[in-house]
């Protein structure tokens, strides 16, 4: 039986079930409660339990020891952070060409369904919901090459065909960015992988509509080749590029690369200003990223200037809010001593993939084989 502290109120577990009886209405009322109530209000009881002892301990402790207790850090997986401040800077693309009505857009790419709705019938509530559900852009490109260039299912897609044909044409085989699985920074590669094979990948597809017996290409490939041969899709093709490689890569390279300097999230605060500071030096200057002798992304990206300068800045400022949002753990200020105490993984690479789960099911099924598991 665990009994209560003699400082305390004195209850004790018979105690506690006595309270629970008189609660119920009395020993019939408890006897007539069903099994599943009865359980649950025995189980809510001894968390009751679990409160009252822990405070009463707690209260025994120096002000130092319930400091150290008391305390609390917290920080967000570097990988989601590089990932979701991405997204916020793709959210800024489409907030720009909302907020320029007198600039064409990227073409819509509907689905085939929603396509034949639009087309049939025209200035309709319903086509203009439809519309309003469709998608456009790079990011949209990219997922539906990666669905095209890389399927995960190994019989479907041009995937072979791909590899076969760049080898061809450069010598070397390139894989497509798997985007059809969760996959990080796969649409920035995939994104960066085709304004630097634009043309390779223009006539591929046509390629592969010469080599059906159609003649014709599926909707999802003619969505992609419509988004590649589109100027204002191009523009966020190389905005993302220049994103990827001037944040993303060297960020990620700093979290998991071979030379990284610092195991600890929580001492990170530092670089992650840095990140920050970078992206305000590339806002003032944009000019940095967009010099036409560097790479293939600034080489296209020479041709739409102005206009790309102003994309790319949106681009930065939204992914900024989003940097700032996204590491805000770093405000709250701890010591040396509470860091090196609270020690975290930059990432949260051990709670995820094949590993990751079976570690959680492991920690909840102590007694569990990897025989079993595997079964």
């Amino acid at each position: 039986m665990v009994k209560a502290d003699k400082g305390s109120s004195g209850y004790t577990v018979g105690r506690y079930r006595k309270v629970l009886v008189q609660k119920a209405g009395g020993p019939a009322a408890w006897d007539a409660l069903g099994t599943k109530e009865r359980t649950y209000r025995i189980d809510k009881m001894r968390k009751q339990i679990i409160r009252d002892i822990g405070e009463m301990e707690f209260e025994k402790l120096t002000e130092a020891e319930k400091a150290e207790v008391d305390l609390i850090l917290w920080a967000g997986c570097c990988m989601h952070k590089e990932m979701n401040t991405f997204k916020g800077g793709c959210i800024g693309l489409d907030e720009y060409w909302n907020g320029h009505p007198d600039l064409p857009p990227p073409i819509l790419l509907p689905n085939r369904d929603n396509a034949a709705a639009i087309e049939k019938a025209p200035g309709t509530e319903a086509a203009e919901r439809t519309t309003a559900r469709s998608e456009r852009g790079a990011i949209k490109v990219a997922s539906l090459a990666g669905a095209g260039f890389q399927h995960k299912d190994r019989k479907r897609g041009q995937q072979d065909t791909l590899r076969f044909f760049f080898d061809e044409k450069l010598g070397f085989n390139l894989a497509f960015p798997d985007t059809s699985n969760t996959r990080f920074q796969s649409h920035a590669e995939a994104c960066a992988l085709i304004i630097t094979h634009m043309d390779l990948f223009i006539e591929f597809l046509t390629y592969v509509q010469h080599k059906k017996g159609t003649g014709k290409l599926n909707h999802m490939e003619q969505n992609v080749l419509a988004g590649l041969n589109d100027p204002p899709t191009r523009q966020e093709f190389c905005v993302i590029t220049l994103y990827w490689l001037a944040i993303s890569v060297p960020y990620m390279q700093e979290i998991r690369g071979p030379h990284a300097k610092e195991d600890n999230i929580l001492r990170l605060e530092d670089f992650h200003q840095r990140v920050i500071d970078h992206i305000d030096a590339l806002i003032k200057e944009p000019e940095h990223l967009l010099g036409p002798d560097v790479s293939a992304a600034q080489k296209h990206a020479s041709e739409w200037l102005p206009q790309i300068r102003n994309l790319l800045v949106h681009f930065l400022k939204r992914a900024k809010d989003s940097w700032l949002r996204f590491i805000s753990e770093f405000e709250e200020g701890a010591t040396p001593e509470q860091i090196e105490c609270a020690w975290m993984d930059k990432t949260n690479d051990l709670n995820e993939g094949a590993f990751g789960t079976y570690r959680q099911t492991s920690r909840a099924n102590p007694t569990l084989s990897l025989t079993q598991y595997n079964a």
